[in-house]
């Protein structure tokens, strides 16, 4: 998997979140990397998939064009961040996302991954309004942040100063 593991980018994008942030996970993408992945999981699975079968289901199914609209929904790279404000217990109670600051941060062509949202949006039942929670966005310059918490997207998309922190850098 050199096109995921060959990037640098996914530190580029942890670094530029909240100095509070309690968990983070990124990973940078190089072009390409759809087409890898497929070909991983066949040799791990040690099957041929039918790979444009299974493309043209996803694409049924979600309205995009793959493999195209899945790198440009990925970008340069992306970021998962939870806030240390998160309450866990409160969400594992309530089951509800609304509350819980996090985000995944998106570096790369926000009109375009937006443009890929909207095809992802257009697909989810409007009986769940819950389900359009996760696919709330927000964006500017070159990022996209995606999450259910409105105050904490915002938070997510300025240039946040994890990257400058100590424990950042002792990490």
């Amino acid at each position: 998997l050199g096109s995921l593991s060959s990037s640098d980018q996914g530190g580029e994008a942890i670094a530029s979140l909240p100095d509070d942030t309690a968990l983070a996970l990124g990973v940078g993408f190089e072009e390409g990397w759809v087409d890898e992945m497929i070909d991983y999981a066949s040799e791990l699975t040690g099957s041929d998939l039918d790979v444009e079968e299974m493309m043209a289901d996803l694409e049924d199914e979600t309205g995009l064009s793959m493999p195209e609209d899945a790198e440009t929904l990925a970008g340069e790279s992306m970021a998962l961040a939870v806030s240390g404000e998160a309450d866990l217990e409160e969400f594992l109670d309530s089951g509800e996302l609304g509350g819980v600051p996090m985000a995944v941060k998106i570096k790369g062509d926000a009109d375009e991954i937006e443009a890929v949202l909207d095809k992802l949006r257009a697909t989810m039942p409007a009986d769940e309004p819950e389900a359009l929670e996760i696919l709330a966005s927000d964006s500017e310059g070159g990022y996209v942040v995606l999450g259910p918490d409105a105050d904490y997207r915002a938070e997510v998309l300025a240039d946040g100063g994890l990257g400058g922190s100590d424990t950042f850098e002792d990490v």
